[in-house]
């Protein structure tokens, strides 16, 4: 991802980074890293995950920590705990999950803060990259997020092709918004397989809007 964007954007100054579902903050220390003159900008729902994101994030001046949940609303929504808290989710588990492997079992049920792609990122006016790992929730975020889009440069996502969560959002819904808003498929990295079959991968997608910025060397 990196490699890409240096090939083919000018990185300058005050450009933003999205990072919804941070983690542990690993993913934003990674791009803190790269790119030390953007806005990094993490988003973390889980009080727990978020704790541990704050202390991992806290040596870069550049990295935000939110704590929050990016949907298809403003206010606040049932949070549901797995095991590894990495499966947790706004979505319930589903019926793939009846007989979960070893870190997805359903601990609890929490309320978390959530609020709409677009709102949480109005004040960001040149959005190098947009990543999303959410869980399942991935379509509904970018249904609620096409201004942001408008901005944004690259999106890196991943892709389900499975239903361990209710209503899990399909690799084929992600990709008919994007191309929709104006991006196409640059690359993609399988994660997981089910006995040989495709369950997750990593998508990363381009503004075809952005086209005359490519080949620009990183400032």
């Amino acid at each position: 991802m990196t490699a890409l964007i240096r090939r083919e954007v000018r990185v300058v100054e005050g450009m933003a980074i999205v990072d919804i579902g941070a983690a542990f903050g690993d993913t934003a220390c990674y791009f803190a890293r790269h790119f030390p003159g953007t806005t990094i900008r993490a988003f973390e729902p889980f009080p727990e995950s978020h704790e541990q994101a704050l202390a991992n994030t806290r040596r870069f001046a550049n990295v935000e920590l939110v704590n929050k949940a990016i949907h298809d609303r403003m206010g606040r929504m049932s949070f549901h705990v797995s095991s590894n808290y990495l499966s947790s989710s706004l979505l319930r588990f589903g019926k793939e999950s009846l007989d979960p492997p070893a870190g997805f079992e359903h601990r609890k049920i929490i309320e978390v803060e959530v609020i709409t792609l677009d709102e949480a990122v109005r004040d960001l006016r040149d959005i190098l990259l947009i990543k999303l790992d959410t869980q399942g929730t991935e379509a509904t975020i970018l249904r609620h997020g096409k201004e942001a889009l408008q901005r944004t440069r690259y999106v890196l996502v991943e892709m389900n092709n499975h239903r361990q969560y209710e209503s899990t959002g399909q690799y084929y819904e992600v990709d008919q918004i994007l191309r929709e808003n104006g991006f196409s498929l640059t690359d993609l990295i399988v994660t997981y397989r089910n006995k040989g079959h495709v369950t997750e991968y990593d998508a990363i997608y381009s503004n075809l809007a952005f086209q005359a910025d490519r080949g620009k060397s990183v400032a």
